[in-house]
């Protein structure tokens, strides 16, 4: 359960919400907030988290939509040869 960040939960719709954890799910809420969330929401994981764990996690994320992989790219300057979903992404075209 989401006890430290004032974000949506239907940001989770998949996830159950009583075993969320701001700790043990940090790359999962921030690719969520990335992808879906608002301005407000990205506000509020750059307080709790910081720019440096997000950049920590953010290459982990599975799935980055175009546009959050841009953002990325221009905003935390992490290049997108960097980020797991692209790599994934540039694996599965190769087949």
């Amino acid at each position: 359960m989401l006890q430290f960040l004032n974000i949506r939960s239907s940001l989770f719709w998949d996830v159950d919400p009583d075993i969320l954890s701001e700790e043990n799910n940090r790359t999962l809420i921030i690719e969520r907030v990335l992808n879906l969330g608002n301005l407000e929401e990205w506000k509020e994981i750059v307080r709790y988290y910081g720019l440096e764990t997000i950049k920590a996690e953010v290459v982990k994320a599975g799935d980055l939509f175009p546009k959050t992989v841009a953002f990325v790219e221009s905003y935390l300057k992490i290049p997108k040869k960097e980020l797991r979903c692209y790599i994934k992404k540039r694996l599965t075209l190769a087949y």
